[in-house]
This record gives C-alpha cells, sequence and structure tokens, in this order.
C-alpha cells in the first residue's frame, strides 16, 4: 500500500504570524510550528470565504461559500 500524505490543519482562534519564530518573533519560542513550517505547506496569502468564524470554517473543507451550504443563515427563516 502506498504511503498516504498527512494533512493537518492549523486553524488558531487568534495566532498572527508576527509572533512566531518561523516569521521573525524573537520574544517568543515556537520549536514545533516551525518544525511543521519548515517541514510542511505554507499558505502566506490565504483569504477568508467569510468574516464570520463558523462560515469560514466550513467553507474551508467542503469548498463551498457557506451561503450556498446555509451555515449562520438559519434566524433568516424565523424573521
Amino acid at each position: 500500500m502506498p504511503d498516504r500524505p498527512n494533512i493537518v490543519f492549523m486553524l488558531p482562534e487568534q495566532l498572527r504570524p508576527d509572533f512566531l519564530n518561523y516569521y521573525g518573533a524573537d520574544f517568543i519560542n515556537t520549536p514545533n510550528i516551525d518544525w511543521v513550517a519548515n517541514d510542511g505547506n505554507r499558505y502566506d496569502r490565504a483569504y477568508s470565504a467569510s468574516s464570520l468564524c463558523i462560515q469560514a470554517r466550513t467553507a474551508l473543507p467542503i469548498s463551498m461559500v457557506s451561503m450556498l451550504i446555509s451555515t449562520g443563515y438559519i434566524w433568516i427563516r424565523y424573521y
């Protein structure tokens, strides 16, 4: 059986790149995140599908716009 790639999505709540050693921060030590950044694929120019958290996180793995799958828009039915 061929080896499959390991895919890990890191979706931290509040993490800025300028707070990581890999991007030049010298006031904090982040060896594990630096290791992943060195050996994996980084997306330096990624854009969010939505300004709200639940829609953005839902759209990422299924590659659909959040309005098409109705996440976060359930309240519209009641008003």
